[in-house]
């Protein structure tokens, strides 16, 4: 795993030069032995990041959707015919056109802070059903509606009262982490999706941290939620996700279930 280093006095994060490097608790490092980690949790940051990607192409952060398909599908109370998603920080992933393929909903709203990611998915979507109603019929090639929206999760406008079934996050919570204040964005991030959610939904986190550290945050700092369950998808061999590309150092990531309480 990446070592990260927290400077309380900049909040800034750091990480060592040679990010496959174990450093021992308690070792004495020079600043030239490290460099600044992107700003994960800054607006800007996600603007230059996808005005500079390729719109052609799709990227997945931690794990595809399959790499976690099978244990979401047995947690969703509501999925398929009727179902509403939300996919909470979309990017430019394949998730949510695989996720209508999986019948886990059958609409999915997908929303970003970055509008040139969702330029590019659109436009791999728009190629993907010119694909798909070339190999057969419209009919069988639409399972869903997918709709995108560009918005900061800070500021959702949407309206309470149960409107979602279930939340898909996949990083976002991970990246709005790197700010100083960041347990209270996502204090206030999620009472809100706590507010469309319908009774029973779920929220489906993806995060790289792991349980002793992610169950005190979600139940306990940010309050209001319980995790039903978690799992965690290893590269390690013999396991479904052993053949997908990790980000550098990475190894495994962990599936929460979470339910507001």
């Amino acid at each position: 795993m990446c070592t990260v280093f927290i400077d309380v006095g900049l909040s800034r994060a750091f990480t060592v030069l040679w990010p496959h490097h174990q450093v021992p608790s308690g070792s004495l490092l020079m600043r030239s032995e490290l460099t600044p980690m992107p700003n994960y949790a800054h607006v800007d940051y996600w603007k230059r990041h996808y005005d500079v990607s390729s719109s052609s192409q799709h990227h997945d952060w931690f794990v595809p959707w399959k790499a976690v398909r099978g244990v979401v599908m047995n947690a969703l109370p509501n999925r398929g015919r009727g179902s509403v998603a939300l996919n909470l920080g979309c990017g430019n992933s394949r998730s949510s056109r695989e996720i209508i393929g999986d019948e886990a909903a059958s609409f999915i709203l997908n929303v970003d802070v970055a509008r040139s990611s969702m330029d590019g998915i659109l436009r791999i979507a728009l190629e993907d059903e010119a694909k798909a109603s070339r190999a057969a019929s419209q009919q069988s090639a639409l399972k869903g509606i997918e709709q995108f929206v560009t918005l900061d999760a800070v500021q959702m406008p949407f309206r309470s009262g149960g409107i979602v079934d279930w939340i898909f996050d996949k990083g976002t919570l991970d990246g709005i982490l790197y700010n100083p204040e960041g347990v209270q964005m996502l204090r206030q991030i999620w009472a809100r999706l706590g507010q469309i959610l319908v009774p029973g939904g779920l929220l489906v986190l993806v995060s790289l941290g792991r349980p002793e550290g992610r169950l005190d945050l979600i139940e306990n700092q940010i309050g209001g939620w319980m995790v039903d369950d978690c799992f965690e998808v290893t590269t390690a061999k013999g396991a479904e996700s052993a053949t997908f590309q990790f980000g550098s150092g990475i190894d495994s990531c962990f599936v929460y279930i979470c339910r507001k309480v």
